[in-house]
């Protein structure tokens, strides 16, 4: 401040910034490994549990912060969330290994401070927002559904913990074919239960168990009237059919 310099050439040059490169999990394994975070039999399990609770998720060779990830990241206590803090508790369990730390004196400081954050968190006015709920109600108890990852893709869970009710979020391509198209139908789930519905041209048809309970479309109705002409029509066996053309190189 007040230091008198010199004037230099200054010349603008318009360019575009560039954001940083994504994170790879193999940097995030570096990073843990220079703050001390982990040891290197349990980082990339850290990691997969950060991934299997929707805190992080893999898009393609990249890690990304989920929406789910930063609203913790703004909740908790910014200690938490400091490498600082999870790199000077493993420092003092190595100290404890080497014993030039009591066992009693970490766990009690770590009583200490958790009672100290948990109170924090309880009495915290942030409120916060479960990004899996959608506005879908739930068929059974009218509570909203959930989305929740499973290894077969998504799913819809209730979000009343005393019900059960869960189905697949995209509809599951079926056997059975659209009598218009005769394309695969899906299977779609209504208020009234399960049922087949064409994605290319909208026909549905209800679930059964039997052919017999199944509610018969018009065209298959056709198809079966003309089945049942052509079979009313007189049929000759092999035989005579094999003596007609006999007959007709004879003559």
């Amino acid at each position: 401040k007040k230091d008198t310099v010199v004037s230099p050439n200054f010349t603008v040059e318009e360019k575009l910034t560039t954001p940083p490169a994504p994170l790879t999990e193999a940097g995030l394994l570096a990073q843990m490994e220079k703050f001390g975070l982990g040891t290197p039999a349990t980082r990339a399990e850290i990691i997969e549990k950060l991934v299997k609770s929707e805190l992080m998720e893999r898009t393609g060779h990249a890690l990304r912060v989920t929406p789910k990830g930063k609203q913790l990241l703004n909740l908790v206590n910014k200690e938490l969330v400091s490498p600082k803090l999870t790199a000077k508790w493993e420092k003092q369990l190595e100290d404890i290994a080497h014993g030039k730390m009591k066992s009693q004196k970490f766990i009690g400081d770590i009583k200490n401070d958790t009672k100290r954050l948990v109170s924090e968190v309880k009495n915290s006015k942030e409120d916060y927002k479960d990004f899996s709920l959608t506005k879908k109600r739930c068929p059974e108890c009218n509570s909203f559904l959930k989305v929740r990852k499973t290894r077969d893709g998504e799913i819809y869970v209730c979000s009343n913990s005393e019900c059960n009710y869960r189905r697949r979020k995209d509809a599951k391509v079926s056997n059975h074919r659209c009598p218009q198209c005769h394309r695969k139908m899906l299977i779609v789930e209504g208020k009234n239960g399960k049922y087949f519905r064409c994605k290319y041209d909208g026909t549905t048809e209800k679930m059964t168990v039997g052919k017999k309970n199944k509610k018969m479309t018009k065209h298959e109705e056709r198809r079966l009237l003309k089945k049942i002409n052509q079979d009313d029509e007189p049929q000759e066996s092999p035989l005579a059919l094999a003596l007609k053309a006999a007959m007709g190189k004879n003559e």
